[in-house]
């Protein structure tokens, strides 16, 4: 079976795993470390953080999402045939404007599939 890196901030539900393995991979997860390193990215440290956890794994094609920048250079440094975004539908939104200016946005996404960039 083919070796899928997982460069996301949150956790794979059910259904994407389950999409994965139909499509002939396993999921190849960063370390707690690297996911915090992901979820962080600046312009500063996009290259050497995402070349660090580029090269910390085995894999054959990767799911990337997050940092525009981040993406980008994955998709650079590995190339559009071998990585992938996770396609959703965006069932119901919520947003709640608090005093202090900020607004905290609740959605719902459902997996539709994984498709190349």
């Amino acid at each position: 079976m083919k070796k899928m890196l997982v460069l996301l901030s949150h956790q794979l539900t059910d259904a994407q795993i389950e999409d994965l393995q139909n499509m002939g991979y396993e999921p190849v997860f960063m370390t707690e470390d690297e996911k915090a390193v992901w979820s962080q990215i600046t312009p500063e440290t996009l290259k050497n953080s995402v070349e660090g956890i580029l090269n910390a794994h085995q894999f054959d094609d990767c799911i990337a999402q997050g940092h525009m920048g981040a993406v980008a250079h994955v998709l650079k440094t590995i190339g559009f045939d071998r990585c992938y975004y996770a396609h959703t539908v965006r069932d119901g939104v919520v947003e709640t404007r608090r005093p202090d200016g900020t607004v905290t946005k609740t959605a719902n996404f459902k997996h539709v599939k994984f498709l190349q960039y």
